[in-house]
């Protein structure tokens, strides 16, 4: 193999890679903006639902809600499946867990709603909840590798169990 050939593998070589990297920050960035956006336009559906009259501003279940996913939208860019695993792990070495009593105050504060009400708050909350977890999950490149080999061998073992 001559130097010029050598030297065109490295530079297209190289290239690549550094397109690889600008392609791969340039997708994070978009999906969190786009996760971010999905966040806000449920966030304003909230706001209507409220604005209409069908449950306060000053409830807590409102308030809950929308604080949790404006946390959400604010710390988006760190919102991650290597973030969430970290902290995990340092829950399970440290063994300081922070008393998580968001959900109980979510329950405590849909029991005084009326029905639909309720059923309005939880269909918000889940697909916040919905946006959060595709965020998370789509977000990770071992996640993804995960899921594909798990789709993978649930497809061979059905073929397999079909063959037999």
């Amino acid at each position: 193999m001559s130097v010029s050939n050598l030297s065109l593998i490295f530079q297209s070589s190289s290239a690549l890679a550094l397109l690889m990297v600008v392609f791969l920050v340039w997708r994070a960035h978009l999906r969190t903006d786009e996760f971010r956006q999905r966040l806000f336009a449920i966030r304003d559906e909230i706001f209507d639902y409220a604005n209409s009259g069908h449950i306060g501003f000053r409830d807590p279940a409102y308030q809950l809600l929308r604080n949790s996913m404006n946390g959400f939208i604010r710390y988006a860019h760190r919102l991650t499946f290597f973030q969430l695993m970290l902290t995990i792990a340092r829950w399970k070495i440290t063994e300081q867990v922070h008393p998580l009593t968001w959900h109980a105050r979510w329950n405590q504060s849909l029991e005084s709603l009326p029905n639909e009400a309720r059923t309005a708050m939880v269909a918000f909350h889940g697909r916040a909840m919905d946006a959060v977890a595709r965020h998370i999950l789509g977000g990770s490149f071992v996640m993804m590798l995960v899921v594909a080999c798990i789709i993978v061998k649930v497809l061979l073992a059905g073929a397999w169990t079909s063959v037999r």
